[in-house]
């Protein structure tokens, strides 16, 4: 697991590093809000299956 972080950190500072990155970013704005929206959803989406998770933990250990 490890690798691929490292390999995904090491391609992300290339693009940075030749302003490749910047350059899209800048002139594509919606894809900055779209992957923060997608983001905050994504968080949503977790808490509440840990949520039910937890509930259902709960709701069993009750009967």
């Amino acid at each position: 697991m490890s690798g691929y972080v490292l390999r995904a950190w090491n391609i992300v500072v290339r693009l940075l590093r030749d302003n490749t990155m910047i350059e899209f970013f800048a002139q594509h704005q919606l894809y900055i809000v779209l992957g923060v929206v997608l983001l905050i959803w994504a968080g949503i989406v977790g808490y509440l299956m840990r949520l039910d998770g937890r509930v259902r933990k709960l709701e069993e250990s009750g009967k």
